[in-house]
């Protein structure tokens, strides 16, 4: 394989030459020419390089420019199409300077030329892949409005037509004496076309002589020099002609090249790349004439079709026709739409329209699609595809009414649907309708199928592809909840399960949008009334008995809402006894009940808002802060006055009692009971109790909250046999609670790169840290195959579920957050374990007692002393630059604690010895030196340690190997193991520095083959960490030659320098002259199974961004604290 750009480039071009001798037999250069008929705007080489390729192309583009452009995206194992691509490289260079006016030198003060600094280009190419679209799968590609324009009989006319304003000179018809179907003449610069030939001929004549005539006019070529013989001329022509016959898909089978091989003998290549250049171009511009004709002359059929059709005698016809309409979609069909009523007697034959009837509470508002409505008529849709309401007599219209951007007239909206398969926009009406009007397929009259699949939320990830028996094993049921409806259909006599199931997953019907049909997805059959559900299992179908109802619950609570008084866009609504009308700006379903957030149109921010359910009543009021504790406590007591059952787990993680806290002015943080409801402190007559100690809320606020205190960690099974099913619920119960609160806070605190600090608490406060840890760790046991979890956090999920068998673990309350998010949660997590002196091996349970003990830890009086001293002496320093930053004192000062307490305290360190180094004020110096020795002896310095890493794909390590080791000299021996053909990605070597600083992380030695160390050089902290600078010296002896050099694919095993294993490592036994031989002990390199590692494989996305975090970090560590938006120290990124 080529180990650099000018090898690569040198195989490609030998590969050309070799193609270019073999292209020119018959069968060869009829598929080239078909080639470039596609890509008659690429050069001559590239389209050469695609037929030998991949001949059946059609549309090539490169990796990135399918996912960004059209969101596709090249399927695993595809191989690329190697071309040709510009890359110019830019270089600066001294010259004379010119004086432009004379053209002379400038001469300077000593009489010699002056000179300048310019940049100039230099053209250079480079070795490009691109895929076919056959090699991609996604969104299917917008429609360039070219499907019209494909030749045929029917489309002679206008084919004709442009073909005329293409050629240079005149076309006509006459009769030939000679026989021959046509010809170009020079001298009376016009074409001739013999008459009475078919259609397809004479299509195939006239572009052939329009080649003729653009590039063998006599004339022309004798003034640019130009000599051609005849065979020339013909095999020229004849290609031309082949490839834009071939690009507007009319039929060539006729075409041969049997004397292409004799006329190509004995020309040297030069000559015959510069007639296949002249073919491609010549083609390229009659096929861009040609289709820009075409668009032009069927937009003139258009317009003439539209007049035919108003010539009619029926009265009001010609009106109605001429008539704009609003465009529509309506169950994923073209409609047209009025808001008044249509005169149906005028519509022409094969067009129907329809009536849409408003709600009772809003008539302009449509709801439903009936025959005809008298009473509360809201609109009226035209169709040209017939619509059967004849089972229901109306149909929902749900979310499937869109109204388009513009509007056109009948006439030119029924010339438009001529173009559209009158099959494939049944389908789609059909399966629309069905989205709206699912009990259709559950308790109508006609026969018909739905296909339900599993929602696509991680809390169902663990259930997709499960069969019965395993949803048995882990008791789990099939609800029609975690379901949503993705296809329906009529269904044809003597279907059957099994036909279904072939065709969903070899025949996918126009429309269909989900995946090839699975276990665990859903299949209803309605036969003769009666409506079943099978479950698609392992092995044929299981029949669910209760799915039919529960989606039968679901679809009537659904149209319950919909039919509701109030919705999302409700405004004008009175409600007794409060002023003017309202709005609706925020909704919130709990419990299968609607409940909206109103504003006053009036007065809007300034008047408190009210909460109304859907159905209009007033639910709560004088609300100021949208829909908090307070709010739901009154959705509660809505729900036990109107007999509505609902669950917990219907209301959100915050309780009504919290801790709330209190900054004195010495520093020292107070504690109280914070009350929800009233949003203020929680006492009598304005008594509020203030505690020194965390810890003494701690037990009396979760009692007053109703929390379950322990964790039940046996199986069901024993708890039946033990009489303690009871506690097993509750706890399972507060589990799935805690499950759910988890997801939430990582939902509202995560940025999509960043999990914001205070994540944890929130968590801790509601559920205790041993249920949390509980949760957690199920939750990575459970995925241990999942690399995107890291080592350590294995281990520790290990440790935690010890004695706990594969049998008793729950699915229940698998927390179901982005893995590598979560990896980042359970990370923060751990290290407030140990702030608060908690195990965490797991070998002893996380009781509350322990917890209420170390928190005393959690608020140190001396750290937190300390760091109220040090937010003064920051204020008092600069407190200009102080007042700029910081918009709150009492913010800052909570922060900075928070940074002593998680022990986040490096950038704070940093700015007290610049501040040493470079204050003028002496008493100013002292200070920060007496502050920094404090500093040094309450957080000692973490020992430092580093390791290394291997990606087969830098960017995306999901996509190939990714290894993690102790020794430089086991990564560089893994490196070597990954196959050189690979095409996953970048393949990088890397360390991973772990010394409690804010550069701590991950970072790039060695990328594609080439060492970069720029970044690294850059960062003062990694300049004097001797682990680093011993990384970085080792990697470059390593690889001496590759060393910031242009990028260079990694050497294959043939081609590699040979390598030794010795008791003391792995030693380069060929290096540079002078280099250091580097004995690093790699005799426990993991052994390598597959892609896996054992301990060392990790499936996950890298940080993003890692080029710039040294830089971002250099700039960002001395700055003592941060703004409250800002990111803050410690928090993970994604």
């Amino acid at each position: 394989m080529a180990t650099n750009r000018e090898e690569r480039m040198k195989e490609v071009t030998d590969r050309l030459q070799a193609g270019l001798e073999e292209l020119f037999n018959s069968e060869k250069y009829a598929e080239y020419l078909r080639v470039m008929s596609q890509f008659h705007h690429y050069s001559f080489n590239n389209t050469l390089l695609i037929a030998m390729q991949r001949p059946d192309a059609t549309l090539v583009a490169g990796y990135h420019a399918w996912d960004k452009k059209f969101n596709r995206h090249v399927m695993r194992g595809e191989k690329g199409i190697q071309i040709i691509a510009p890359a110019p490289i830019r270089e600066k260079q001294e010259q004379e300077k010119v004086d432009p006016n004379t053209g002379e030198a400038v001469l300077g003060e000593n009489g010699q030329p002056e000179t300048e600094e310019v940049t100039i280009t230099i053209p250079r190419f480079k070795v490009s892949t691109v895929f076919d679209l056959s090699q991609t799968d996604g969104d299917p590609l917008p429609d360039l409005g070219v499907e019209e324009l494909t030749a045929s009989v029917e489309n002679y006319e206008i084919f004709m037509e442009a073909i005329r304003n293409v050629a240079p000179v005149p076309v006509r018809f006459d009769e030939i004496a000679s026989g021959a179907k046509g010809y170009y003449s020079s001298t009376d610069k016009e074409i001739v076309i013999r008459s009475g030939m078919s259609e397809m001929q004479t299509m195939k004549t006239a572009v052939h002589e329009t080649a003729h005539a653009i590039l063998h006019d006599k004339d022309i070529m004798q003034e640019q020099g130009i000599q051609k013989d005849q065979q020339t001329r013909e095999v020229e022509a004849e290609s031309v002609a082949f490839a834009t016959l071939a690009h507007f898909e009319l039929d060539t089978s006729e075409y041969s090249f049997p004397y292409i091989a004799g006329w190509s003998s004995g020309r040297d290549t030069k000559e015959l790349k510069s007639s296949l250049d002249t073919i491609r171009r010549t083609a390229s511009e009659i096929i861009d004439g040609i289709e820009a004709g075409m668009r032009e002359q069927l937009l003139e059929r258009q317009e003439q079709n539209a007049e035919l059709l108003q010539e009619s005698d029926i009265p009001g016809r010609e009106e109605l026709l001429s008539t704009d309409f609003q465009e529509i979609t309506l169950y994923d069909v073209p409609m047209l739409y009025s808001n008044g009523r249509v005169d149906r007697a005028a519509l022409p034959e094969g067009i129907s329209c329809y009536d849409l009837r408003g709600s009772d509470y809003d008539p302009g508002s449509p709801i439903r699609l009936e025959e005809q409505v008298m009473v509360n008529h809201a609109a009226t849709v035209i169709s040209a595809f017939p619509i059967d309401v004849s089972e229901l007599k109306s149909l929902r219209l749900g979310e499937e009414l869109n109204f388009e951007d513009g509007e056109v007239t009948l006439a030119e909206y029924i010339e438009s649907m001529k173009e559209l398969d009158q099959t494939v926009q049944e389908e789609h009406l059909e399966n629309a309708i069905g989205r709206a009007n699912e009990n259709l397929y559950l308790d109508g009259a006609e026969n018909r199928f739905a296909i339900y699949q599993l929602k696509e939320d991680e809390e169902y990830r663990n259930l997709q592809f499960m069969n019965t028996e395993y949803l048995a094993n882990h008791d789990l049921a099939v609800e029609g909840e975690n379901y949503n409806y993705v296809y329906g259909d009529r269904l044809p006599d003597g279907e059957t399960l099994d036909g279904i199931y072939e065709r969903f997953n070899l025949r996918h019907p126009e429309g269909y949008s989900g995946h090839s049909l699975s276990v665990s997805d859903i299949v209803v059959m309605q036969c003769d009334g009666e409506a079943r559900a099978y479950y698609v299992d392992s092995f044929g179908f299981s029949e669910m008995d209760e799915f039919v109802e529960q989606r039968q619950r679901i679809t009537a609570r659904q149209h319950r809402i919909e039919d509701a008084y109030i919705n999302r866009e409700s405004l004008g609504i009175i409600v007794d006894g409060h002023e003017g009308t309202w709005r609706a700006i925020e909704g919130k379903e709990i419990g299968g009940e609607m409940f909206y957030l109103m504003e006053s149109q009036e007065y809007g921010k300034e008047a408190a808002n009210i909460l109304l359910h859907m159905d209009g009543d007033l639910v709560a009021e004088d609300l100021w802060n949208g829909i908090d504790y307070g709010v739901m406590q009154a959705v509660r007591e809505y729900f036990d006055d109107h007999g509505i059952e609902y669950s917990p787990l219907d209301f959100p993680l915050q309780e009504r009692y919290s801790i709330g806290t209190e900054v004195a002015p010495s520093g020292k943080v107070l504690f109280y009971v914070m009350d929800n409801v009233t949003r203020g402190p929680q006492g009598d007559h304005g008594e509020v109790k203030l505690y020194d100690d965390r810890t003494e809320l701690l037990e009396q606020v979760r009692s007053m909250n109703g929390i379950v205190q322990s964790v039940y960690r046996e199986s069901a099974a024993y708890a039946r046999d033990h009489a303690q099913i009871e506690a097993y619920r509750t706890s399972r119960q507060e589990n799935h609670a805690c499950k759910e609160g988890i997801e939430q806070v990582i939902r509202e605190n995560f940025d999509g790169m960043h999990l914001n600090r205070g994540v944890i608490k929130p968590v801790i406060d509601r559920f205790g840290a041993e249920r949390t840890a509980y949760v957690l760790a199920n939750t990575v046991q459970y995925a241990t195959w999942d690399g995107r979890y890291s080592r350590s956090n294995k281990e520790w999920a290990a440790s935690v579920m010890t004695g706990v068998t594969d049998e008793d673990r729950r699915t229940d309350f698998l927390v179901t957050s982005h893995p590598a998010v979560l990896d980042g949660f359970v990370d923060m997590f751990r290290k407030e374990l140990t702030a608060l002196g908690l195990e965490q091996d797991g070998t002893k349970q996380v009781q509350e007692d322990a917890i209420e003990e170390s928190m005393e830890s959690d608020v140190l009086p001396e750290e937190m002393k300390l760091a109220a001293e040090i937010d003064q002496f920051v204020y008092d320093y600069d407190h200009y630059e102080y007042m700029d930053l910081y918009d709150s004192r009492e913010k800052t000062l909570a922060q900075l604690q928070d940074n002593f307490r998680e022990k986040q305290v490096s950038g704070i360190k940093d700015w007290l010895k610049e501040v040493i180094e470079k204050s003028n004020d002496p008493k100013s110096a002292s200070m920060a030196r007496d502050f920094l020795t404090r500093m040094e002896e309450m957080f000692p310095e973490k020992e430092a340690s580093l390791t290394y890493y291997v990606a087969e794909c830098m960017e995306f390590p999901v996509l190939g190997e990714y290894h993690e080791v102790d020794t430089l000299a086991e990564a560089v021996k893994l490196y070597g193991q990954i196959p050189a053909e690979r095409m996953n990605g970048t393949e990088s070597i890397g360390f991973h520095l772990d010394d409690g600083s804010d550069h701590a992380g991950t970072y790039p030695l060695m990328e594609g083959g080439k060492v970069v160390t720029e970044m690294i050089d850059l960062v003062g902290h990694f300049k004097n960490s001797p682990l680093v600078q011993k990384a970085v010296e080792d990697i470059r002896q390593y690889y001496p030659d590759m060393r910031e050099t242009e990028y260079q694919p990694r050497e294959t095993e043939e081609t590699a320098p040979a390598v030794t294993q010795t008791s003391a490592g792995i030693i380069p036994v060929e290096r540079a002259e002078g280099t250091v031989n580097l004995l690093e002990k790699a005799t426990d390199v993991p052994e390598k199974h597959g892609n896996e590692v054992t301990g060392g494989r990790r499936e996950s996305v890298l940080k993003a961004l890692r080029e710039r975090k040294a830089q971002i970090k250099e700039r960002e560590k001395n700055v003592p604290v941060q703004k409250d938006n800002d990111r803050k120290k410690g928090e993970p990124s994604l």
